[in-house]
């Protein structure tokens, strides 16, 4: 149908997401890691030939991310690392 969504999951939009993040500080140091497991909130276009016509449909990749994060605090300065 015009303006259906594509999903690579099986259950659609129903698959199940996890999502998790762990914090903790050593001193002047602030360190995290994130995890996520899912359906991608930013989809893909994707041209299909239907008929006659050809059809824009949003595809939803599955997306498995880990990042890390890092702060240091020196007085009133802040260094950071994180994701891009």
């Amino acid at each position: 149908m015009l303006g259906d969504a594509v999903y690579e999951a099986t259950a659609e939009r129903w698959h199940p997401d996890l999502a998790a993040r762990w914090s903790h500080y050593i001193g002047n140091v602030d360190l995290a890691v994130s995890v996520f497991r899912g359906t991608s909130r930013k989809p893909r276009l994707m041209l299909l030939g239907r008929g006659d016509a050809a059809v824009l449909l949003p595809l939803y990749n599955l997306n498995d991310q880990v990042s890390f994060e890092a702060q240091w605090t020196r007085g009133a300065t802040l260094w950071k690392k994180g994701p891009p």
